[in-house]
């Protein structure tokens, strides 16, 4: 099962003309979705031109006139932040290297880049951004300048990485190509008579192409003017895939070939699970040890929200041995605005982070000196502000075309939920380590599960 991705990536490498328009076109082609920055990169006279901003994506062109950078290769990027909030330019893709040599767009999650980027600075590396996203392009640098070349480079950086990529890079070292791999994360590959293309989804590629090939796990991509190559990404053997047709329409690669984008939400959430199920370690230690300390606990949540906390309260109830109080939040302060102290935690859960009914019942437990935790999926967001500590649920970009994504909503945050629940209840010894990693293996194969129950119906 393929992870659907958190953010959309494109690249091309052309015979003739400029790439940033068709780059810019691209990216245009896939604002169903969501996303909070964009950006572009470009290879140009031995120099990379890069224009990003945070915000959609007509605002950063207005801004920064993405089609303004020169240059016939290139990579761009829209970003549903999974790690540093998206209100920061450094954030948005493309991201650097020390030397501006490197530029690298990145869908996907990494699991280990904190271990990866203490290394990295150790070693004198100069990140700018709170993205995990930029080690891959420090990964590179370091390798180049160990003698590998680029596609080499990028082999070697990914062997060290753990989680889900679909990446493309481009460098100053080597301006006639561009490279790309995947691991989970989706990427196709595409060519014509004018040049080639790497893509996250379908319809970036619609009339550029009438041909595609799908690039699998483990491998990369090498994109010339007039070629391209795959190989393995754990020991550079080639890899020969004949290419399959792209007979969909614009419309029909944005809904995935289903009928209807509201069918498409409910088969894809298996897949946005994937990510779900990589949060930091740390992250749900801490907010275990919050809730493990405070005297009385508050689920605070509105909709779809409000059942997963409903759900949740059971799991806690039954396995960690700690009572909570799942409420409304438009009746939180009537019901429980007395007794919230000191002593009380509430964690606020909402989709959004910007729920009207949610932030009233937050700065009311605020003002009583109630420790404030929340579960959101977007970073930077009011509630990610206020928190002392927040998660997020990583489910992927909102569709602007249905509302359907509250279907994903509860079953991420239930399954974020039940994870915190697991390590308040090792945390108070109602589980033994072992039967915790049990549980854990268990949490893993949800995705799997969901997808079969899915494809049976």
């Amino acid at each position: 099962m393929e992870d659907f991705g958190l953010a959309g990536i494109f690249g091309c490498n052309l015979r003739n003309g400029e790439a940033a328009p068709i780059i810019h076109d691209a990216l245009k082609r896939m604002t169903h979705l969501d996303h909070d920055s964009a950006g572009l990169a470009t290879v140009y006279h031995n120099e990379i031109q890069v224009r990003k901003d945070a915000g959609k994506i007509d605002e950063v062109h207005e801004r920064h006139n993405l089609n303004g950078a020169r240059g016939q290769i290139g990579i761009g990027h829209l970003r549903w932040a999974t790690h540093g909030a998206p209100v920061y330019q450094v954030n948005a893709h493309p991201q650097l290297d020390c030397h501006k040599s490197v530029a690298i767009v990145h869908n996907g999650v990494i699991e280990n880049y904190e271990e990866l980027k203490a290394e990295l600075i150790a070693k004198g590396h100069e990140f700018r951004s709170k993205t995990d996203s930029e080690v891959i392009a420090h990964l590179i640098e370091e390798a180049i300048e160990n003698g590998l070349d680029l596609p080499e480079a990028l082999a070697e950086s990914l062997k060290r990485i753990k989680g889900s990529y679909a990446v493309a890079a481009i460098s100053t070292k080597e301006p006639e190509i561009l490279v790309c791999a995947r691991n989970e994360s989706p990427l196709m590959l595409g060519f014509s008579e004018d040049a080639t293309y790497c893509a996250s989804h379908r319809a970036m590629l619609v009339n550029r192409t009438e041909k595609i090939i799908e690039l699998w796990s483990g491998e990369l991509a090498i994109l010339r003017k007039d070629s391209l190559e795959i190989r393995k990404i754990q020991d550079m053997t080639p890899v020969k895939r004949e290419p399959t047709p792209l007979k969909l329409t614009l419309e029909e690669a944005r809904r995935e070939g289903y009928p209807h984008y509201t069918l498409m939400e409910i088969c894809k959430q298996p897949v946005y699970l994937i990510n779900t199920l990589r949060l930091q370690q740390k992250y749900l230690e801490l907010m275990a040890t919050f809730l493990d300390k405070v005297g009385e606990v508050f689920f605070v949540a509105s909709g779809s929200s409000y059942n997963a906390c409903l759900a949740a309260s059971y799991t806690f109830t039954n396995l960690a041995y700690l009572a909570t109080h799942p409420v409304l939040a438009s009746e939180f302060v009537e019901r429980y605005g007395d007794a919230v102290d000191i002593n009380s935690a509430v964690l606020a859960i909402s989709e959004t982070g910007e729920d009207r009914d949610i932030l009233a019942a937050v700065d009311h437990a605020r003002f009583r000196a109630a420790t404030i935790l929340s579960l959101t999926n977007v970073i930077g967001s009011t509630l990610t502000r206020i928190s002392r500590l927040y998660v997020s649920q990583q489910s992927g970009p909102f569709l602007t075309q249905t509302k359907a994504g509250s279907m994903r909503t509860f079953t991420a945050q239930t399954l974020v939920l039940t994870q915190v629940a697991f390590q308040v209840a090792e945390m108070r010894g109602k589980l033994s380590h072992t039967e915790a990693e049990e549980l854990q293996k268990g949490l893993k194969q949800i995705p799997k599960l969901m997808a079969e129950i899915i494809e049976g119906q």
